[in-house]
């Protein structure tokens, strides 16, 4: 459990952090709990949420980048959105695992960790969802949610008891829409235009412990109408090294900063 930290949101909602950024979210019903993300995938997130809840646990990834899904390796079964499927030998292949580990593991030793089965892992073990996949956690229920701005197979997880959306990578305060398969900035709003038809207040991302707000939407749709405001500056992400892209920073009216990873082209 040293390896992780942990932050309880609400009585509901428990955040896992790793030492490398990725916030897994454990959301707990009276019958099932359900983990959104399973992290990079060097501690055990499995065992690690076995101290909140003793409760069976439905694991699904929000999309299928190394620092969101390969976590899923220690779990029975993970759901992941089919159009990930796709885009697994292209971002999540073996030249990507071991930059991962150069760029990790130098940190300090994992208990348990074993190198090739890092490897290994072939993601034999997922269910793959089509549109909204609906989870019943007793009390509460789960609805899986397309969000594909990220990626194209990128999901959100929506809890309407909870007034809760959960947004993986394709909501937060920093949105990164640099990869070839990600949406470009206008169609980016258009999606988030389309999410206001559900039900929830707040949002929470998988990279930052922000609480967002339902407004926060409209602070990126105003954002992408006015791109040639922000202040930007040349992004290199440590990972997908190959991509040229910069960081773009909004002020926006409100008084809330946004900001967008795009592609320099």
């Amino acid at each position: 459990m040293e390896y992780f930290k942990v932050t309880k949101a609400s009585e509901r909602v428990f955040r896992i952090k790793d030492p490398f950024g990725a916030i897994c979210t454990l959301i707990t019903g009276s019958e099932k709990a359900l983990l959104a993300d399973t992290g990079i995938g060097f501690g055990n997130i499995a065992r690690a949420v076995e101290n909140f809840t003793d409760l069976p646990v439905i694991a699904v990834n929000t999309h299928e980048h190394l620092d969101h899904s390969m976590g899923g390796r220690f779990f029975d079964r993970v759901y992941m959105d089919r159009r990930c499927r796709e885009y697994l030998p292209v971002r999540n292949c073996s030249r990507f695992r071991q930059r991962v580990l150069e760029l990790y593991m130098p940190k300090g030793p994992v208990p348990g960790f074993s190198e090739e089965e890092y490897y290994a892992y072939d993601y034999s073990n997922v269910c793959w969802t089509d549109g909204h996949e609906m989870f019943d956690l007793g009390d509460i229920r789960a609805e899986l949610i397309p969000l594909p701005s990220h990626t194209p197979g990128s999901v959100g997880i929506l809890i309407p008891e909870l007034d809760l959306l959960l947004t993986g990578d394709s909501i937060a305060p920093l949105t990164s829409l640099m990869f070839e398969e990600s949406l470009d900035p206008e169609k980016h709003a258009e999606l988030l235009e389309e999410i206001k038809q559900y039900p929830f207040d707040t949002m929470l991302c998988a990279h930052s412990e922000k609480i967002m707000e339902r407004s926060f939407l409209d602070v990126f749709i105003r954002f992408t109408g006015d791109l040639d405001s922000a202040e930007s500056y040349r992004y290199r992400d440590s990972i997908y090294q190959q991509i040229k892209a910069r960081t773009y920073i909004y002020h926006d009216i409100s008084g809330e900063s946004a900001a967008l990873i795009l592609r320099q082209e």
